[in-house]
């Protein structure tokens, strides 16, 4: 009868098993094997504590028996009680050195713990014991893969299998191996084979569907995912979202929707189950559905923000968003999302004081908030600037990270100039530049050109091809997108991107060799003309930005480039520097040791554009925005009559500059800058002082 027990048990029969084992028990009730095979078959039922109890007579019976030990770790083991578990395994190898069982579990359950060399030091002892059995060299296949070495895993465990064809946990581990190689289609027959055995383990289930799926199959991965919900039990909600995730793959949306509606209703918490129904969601494109879809779930759980958030990601631009996140915050008082929420909405709606409330609140319950933070300092910016101060100084401790703190930094100098400390400002810049940017450039080298033969050829119509310029701090980047988002066909932008044309105007070194000799005019004009098709612009019309100018250039935009315009952004140049230092240049960061070095530089190229206008009048045209940077209106207006059309102002110009003049302020603490650009700012027509 106890052959029987152990044959129902091997081949899944368990109901059977039990009712054979607690006949077999009442029948002997001195005998240990009986109790031992009845906690198996107990256990194999479920019932664990009863498993334990049948343990408990056997031990009375046979209190040294190793393999009773063996069998109490195992449903320790199924009870997660790793630790008694190894007491158990111990007291096992003690009374029986050779209990190879004893020393495999302990070698898997090291490998659950990611300790691979304790796994190899019980292995070591189970070799001792058989070297060649199936369960040692599973074991060592399994370590194989932990250390990355899936090939080496393989060989190991084909020879396992060949020593114990059936056992599941061999052709399991060979399944890993096969995956972890990319051999889709072996890994899945093996995967297959086990679930055969024992089609209630879900693990395999769920490997043997990414073995389908990356073998381009997601249908029928997600027919293998659903075959596991045959069994009349409610189907796990992490296994509901995979199915509907590979019928989204599969493109069988109406499917991949009814799946993740349940699963939502079981685990409504789960981000990435939300994420895969709002995606079914949108693809069904009905958004009534699917907001009383997730109003639906929301009755059911309003505490869940994810459920908020994907409700609030179906309300039109123009629905109801306050009355939601006033639901939201109501559901979930202390949901920091909410918060932020409702933070947003108020700044939105110019309630600065309820906004800043919501930022206080946020605050006050995660301190390194960074949006709550950035409100804060936005209101008290404009209504107590140097409390503003206080509380960036306070915040910059925290600061690791050095794109954040050129950030800070920045809010910090223009909290000190709306406070008048012009000098505290000025340190602050000099401590952004001092930070390294891994994207700043060096500055152009001048040729040294400012005058002499740079005169532009005659234009023989107003129509033509024009270069754009403006150094940093002149605001020529507003200038640029008011002509872009008029002009996007005319307009290039791409010298400043990731991408810039491949032509001797990109090229900073190209003015040395002009101004040397070693280029000619013609020769950087052509490269031009060859990079203009793959930028999809047209010679006669295009307006290109230009990353620098010297006047080593004059000959190649003036001669080699039939009726060229010049069009240079100016403002006062004590302005600009101030604006440089302050916002780093804003379309493109250079790299820099000192003001006096910016001023230095900035002072140069002036000069040559002052050159170019002096000799030019016609061909270069001069944008002054001093008054109209900060005016979309005016700005458009004022570009508007170099194109010769209307354009509509810049829907968004950005933080706003320092008004003309500001330079003033800082007269005294930037005395030494200011006077090394005084000469050129009076010679392009600025007041001395």
């Amino acid at each position: 009868m106890l052959d029987d027990v152990i044959a129902a048990l091997r081949n899944g029969r368990v109901a059977e098993a039990l009712a054979l084992a607690v006949s077999h028990a009442t029948a002997a009730p001195d005998d240990p094997e009986a109790y031992r095979l009845l906690a198996a078959a107990q256990a194999a039922s479920g019932d664990l504590p009863a498993a334990h109890a049948s343990l408990d007579r056997a031990f009375a019976l046979s209190p040294d028996d190793a393999g009773l030990h063996y069998q109490r770790a195992t449903l320790l083991v199924g009870e997660r009680r790793a630790e008694d578990a190894r007491s158990e395994l111990a007291q096992s190898v003690a009374l029986d050195s050779n209990e190879l069982r004893a020393y495999l579990l302990q070698a898997q359950l090291a490998l659950w713990d990611r300790d691979v060399a304790r796994a190899e030091q019980q292995l070591q002892l189970a070799a001792k014991v058989q070297p060649d059995h199936p369960g040692v060299l599973t074991l060592r296949g399994l370590v194989l893969l932990e250390q990355g070495r899936p090939k080496e895993a393989s060989a190991l465990l084909v020879q396992a299998m060949s020593r114990a064809p059936e056992n599941p946990q061999t052709r399991y581990t060979l399944g890993l191996a096969f995956l972890a190689q990319g051999h889709a289609a072996f890994a899945e027959q093996a995967f297959a084979r086990v679930l055969e055995r024992i089609p209630g383990m879900h693990a395999v289930r769920i490997l043997l569907a990414e073995a389908i799926r990356q073998q381009d199959r997601p249908a029928d991965a997600a027919d293998t995912i659903e075959a596991g919900f045959a069994s009349g039990h409610a189907p796990p909600a992490d296994m509901l979202r995979l199915a509907g995730e590979l019928r989204l793959a599969a493109g069988q949306d109406a499917r991949a929707l009814t799946l993740l509606r349940r699963g939502a209703a079981a685990a409504p918490e789960d981000r990435r189950l939300l994420d895969a129904l709002i995606v079914a969601l949108r693809r069904q494109g009905d958004a009534a559905d699917a907001r009383q879809t997730l109003e639906t779930a929301l009755a059911a759980a309003p505490g869940i923000d994810g459920l908020w958030s994907a409700r609030l990601s179906f309300e039109p631009g123009d629905g109801d968003l306050i009355g939601i996140s006033e639901r939201w915050e109501q559901a979930v008082p202390h949901s920091l999302p909410a918060m932020q929420l409702r933070m947003w909405l108020a700044d939105r709606a110019g309630d600065r004081e309820m906004a800043k409330g919501y930022a206080d609140r946020i605050v006050a319950r995660d301190p390194r908030h960074f949006e709550a933070h950035v409100q804060i300092i936005h209101s008290l910016f404009l209504d107590d600037p140097p409390a503003a101060v206080a509380h960036i100084e306070t915040l910059l401790p925290q600061v690791s990270d050095e794109r954040t703190l050129r950030m800070m930094l920045g809010w910090l100098g223009r909290a000190q100039d709306r406070s008048g400390r012009p000098a505290e400002a000025v340190e602050t810049w000099a401590r952004i530049t001092a930070i390294a940017d891994p994207l700043a450039i060096d500055l152009p080298v001048s040729s040294g050109a400012e005058g002499g033969p740079a005169t532009m050829a005659e234009r023989s119509s107003d129509q033509g091809p024009v270069f754009l310029y403006g150094p940093p701090g002149s605001g020529v980047e507003r200038v640029v997108g008011t002509l872009y988002q008029a002009l996007p066909q005319r307009m290039r932008m791409d010298r400043m991107d990731g991408a810039p044309p491949d032509d001797l105007l990109q090229a900073h070194d190209s003015a040395l060799r002009l101004a040397s000799g070693e280029l000619s005019a013609p020769a950087v004009a052509a490269t031009w003309r060859v990079a203009l098709p793959s930028r999809k612009a047209a010679a006669a019309t295009v307006i290109d930005w230009l990353p620098w100018w010297d006047q080593a250039l004059m000959p190649v935009v003036g001669d080699a480039v039939a009726d060229a315009s010049l069009w240079l952004v100016l403002a006062d140049p004590r302005d600009m520097l101030l604006d440089w230092l302050q916002r780093g240049g804003t379309y493109r960061r250079y790299k820099v040791q000192s003001h006096l070095a910016m001023a230095d530089w900035l002072a140069g190229v002036l000069r040559q554009m002052a050159s170019a206008i002096a000799d030019n009048p016609v061909s270069v045209r001069v944008l002054r925005v001093d008054e109209t940077v900060d005016d979309a209106v005016a700005l458009a207006t004022q570009v508007s009559v170099l194109v010769g059309t209307t354009l509509p102002p810049l829907q968004a110009l950005g933080p706003a500059r320092f008004p003309a003049g500001h330079w003033r302020r800082y007269a005294e603490v930037l005395a030494e800058p200011f006077a090394r650009l005084t000469p050129v700012a009076k010679a392009l027509g600025y007041p001395e002082t």
